[in-house]
């Protein structure tokens, strides 16, 4: 823990499934039905109890605990006044387009998808073919019906953030490939003119 460096990041991923949060809701009725006494706070402190049996996060109901104790308030308060500051903080984050949203995940899995199959089609195709990986070329490939369909993808329209996210997230593995394949940026004009202009365009020097 000493060396360890402390990153901070402005990101939160909240990616909750509808399936994980039914389940929730389903403990907490049936566990507030058996008594008609029993309340929220009874099931909130439950739940800590669950945590408690759990070796990875048991350090947190050790710490709720100290936090119990210093404030000398009831553990279950502290639970309440952390999920409110939660709250807080994911709904800040959502206002400035910080939060990692369900929709946001999907957009980005599916860009990545993307990326593959650009990638499989340049090393399925000659030189002359192949594709360099940039803004443009990601949006037009995404938007082409059959070459999204070779790749078992429906065709889709990325917004410009989504995009520009992507070839970020992908640089290391984009540079690789380019290097692989020797693609560089004029690649796509000097390609399209030599398919185009056959007659006035080496092949042979579309790279270069």
């Amino acid at each position: 823990m000493g060396n360890e460096k402390n990153i901070i990041s402005t990101k939160i991923s909240l990616s909750v499934g509808k399936e994980a949060k039914d389940e929730f809701y389903n403990l907490k009725d049936e566990y507030l039905s058996k008594d008609p006494k029993l309340h929220n706070k009874d099931f909130i402190e439950y739940i800590l109890t669950l945590i408690g049996n759990d070796k990875m996060i048991h350090n947190y109901t050790k710490d709720i605990e100290l936090i119990s104790k210093i404030q000398g308030l009831p553990v279950a308060r502290v639970c309440e006044e952390a999920i409110a500051s939660y709250i807080k903080k994911i709904k800040n984050a959502d206002k400035k387009g910080l939060t990692n949203n369900i929709k946001i995940v999907e957009s980005d899995n599916l860009m990545n998808e993307v990326l593959k199959a650009i990638m499989l089609y340049n090393d399925n195709n000659e030189h002359l073919y192949r594709i360099f990986i940039n803004q443009t070329s990601v949006a037009k490939f995404a938007a082409d019906p059959e070459k999204m369909k070779s790749a078992n993808l429906n065709p889709h329209k990325f917004a410009k953030n989504v995009i520009v996210r992507g070839l970020k997230n992908n640089y290391d593995i984009i540079n690789e490939h380019h290097t692989k394949h020797e693609l560089e940026v004029s690649h796509n004009i000097k390609a399209y003119a030599a398919k185009r202009f056959p007659e006035k365009n080496e092949v042979n020097n579309v790279s270069s």
